[in-house]
């Protein structure tokens, strides 16, 4: 394996970071006046006395097994479509990350 796998996996990874955020940002605009659909959608921050609800899509949401939100189905084709980019570029994201980490044990260990 090449010594530029680990460096290329991570700069995936980031991509994939940076573009989950953006499509979660816009995802998040789109669907702000309805509280259930984005609570559901959205993550709940771990700080203490924070009641809004995070930046971020749900982890659950990044599988390809995982159901969506019924009430979802029901909203215009947009923001579907931008629910869609950000769980599939999370999912680009924990992919590409998890192959970095297996990338810098086999150069490890060779």
């Amino acid at each position: 394996m090449s010594a530029d796998v680990p460096e290329i996996l991570f700069k995936l990874a980031m991509a994939g970071f940076g573009l989950q955020y953006a499509f979660a940002a816009a995802l998040r605009y789109r669907v702000d006046g309805d509280d259930e659909l984005r609570n559901a959608l959205f993550s709940n921050p771990v700080l203490h006395g924070q009641s809004k609800p995070g930046r971020f899509l749900r982890v659950k949401f990044f599988w390809p097994f995982a159901p969506i939100p019924s009430k979802l189905s029901e909203c215009v084709p947009t923001t579907l479509a931008l629910f869609w980019a950000a769980r599939l570029s999370g999912f680009a994201f924990v992919a590409s990350i998890a192959a970095f980490f297996a990338s810098i044990f086999v150069l490890a260990g060779s």
